[in-house]
């Protein structure tokens, strides 16, 4: 092992600095700076969020005054108001399609269809989530069914629906094909329904066999 003098040592330190001080320093400094973005978006991230959730939660009170005030603008402006400034402040958030989703039902209460039909695309074209695609997808094709657009909800049921909507896929199939006059084709998606629908504690599967016994019998 080499004995270095005191002087040695302190050149061999500045030689070996002056090689690499200036990339530590880099490194401490982008290491820091990650640090404190990281913490910084995190903080953001939990601000924003909350933020969200008040307003989501402000929305949702007023849609509920709605549903025990039928008539009531004053509840339906603050809804409307609260579900656009979700889809303003938290566009890429799963509140947004929530406050789309609500302002469809609105529009849909006041018969305004084409603005259903709107907030109801652009969930169903760039959901935040899987779920909320696909019950946009069943809502719009209600509305579609609604405005006697047939060939519109013959397309938006056009899909490889996911086992948990395969039920009300079969069932708007059946309910276009009802409205379209084809009761042998109604009747076959019905019958599908009632087989995904078979494990259905609820009441809906009573439902689909009630439009069963309704259709007119073939000749």
């Amino acid at each position: 092992m080499t004995d270095y003098s005191e002087e040695e040592q302190i050149e061999r330190l500045r030689k070996w600095w002056d090689e690499n001080g200036t990339s530590i320093i880099v490194a401490v400094v982008l290491s820091v700076g990650a640090l404190l973005g990281w913490r910084y978006w995190q903080d953001s991230s939990q601000r924003q969020a909350g933020e969200a959730s008040a307003i989501y939660q402000q929305m949702m009170g007023a849609i509920e005054q709605v549903k025990m005030v039928p008539g009531n603008d004053g509840p339906v402006q603050q809804a409307r108001s609260s579900a656009e400034l979700l889809i303003e402040e938290h566009p890429r958030s799963a509140y947004a399609d929530y406050a789309r989703l609500a302002l469809a039902a609105l529009a849909v209460q006041n018969e305004a269809y084409d603005e259903a039909i709107t907030q109801l695309r652009a969930v169903m074209d760039k959901p935040a989530s899987e779920a909320m695609g696909w019950t946009a997808r069943a809502r719009l094709a209600r509305v579609l069914l609604h405005t006697a657009d047939l060939e519109g909800a013959s397309k938006v049921l056009n899909a490889s629906w996911p086992a948990a909507w395969q039920g009300q896929a079969f069932e708007l199939r059946g309910d276009v094909a009802r409205s379209q006059g084809d009761m042998a084709a109604a009747r076959d998606a019905y019958q599908s329904a009632l087989a995904v629908l078979a494990n259905d504690g609820a009441g809906h599967r009573e439902l689909v066999q009630m439009k069963i016994d309704d259709l007119v019998p073939a000749s």
